[in-house]
C-alpha cells in the first residue's frame, strides 16, 4: 500500500479501502495527510485489466465443451440405438 506522497497517483479511495480491508497480517502507518488526500480522491481511474475480454474466452471455451458434449452424446445414442436395431 502506498504511504507516500511520491506516490500520489495510486492515493485513492477505493484502494486504500482494499488494501486496509484485505490485509491480512501486516499493516502500514499512513501519515494523517496522505490518507486525507487518499480519502479526498474519489476520482477512479479506468482500469484496463482486460477482464470482459478473458471472460468472453473462458465463455467461449466452455459453449465449445458444451457442444462437443453434445455431439459425442448424440453420437453414443445413435450407436447403441442402431445396436439394438433388428437389420433385416
Amino acid at each position: 500500500m502506498p504511504v507516500l506522497m511520491s506516490n500520489y497517483v495510486m492515493l485513492q479511495r477505493n484502494l486504500i479501502y482494499t488494501g486496509i480491508t484485505r490485509k491480512k497480517r501486516y499493516s502500514s502507518c499512513l501519515a494523517k495527510k496522505v490518507l486525507a488526500y487518499a480519502v479526498g480522491n474519489v476520482a477512479v481511474k479506468k482500469r484496463y485489466t482486460l477482464l470482459k475480454e478473458r471472460l468472453s474466452v473462458v465463455v467461449w471455451l466452455l459453449r465449445y465443451i458444451y457442444i462437443l458434449s453434445l455431439i459425442f452424446l448424440s453420437l453414443s445414442l445413435t450407436e447403441r440405438l442402431s445396436e439394438d436395431c433388428i437389420h433385416i
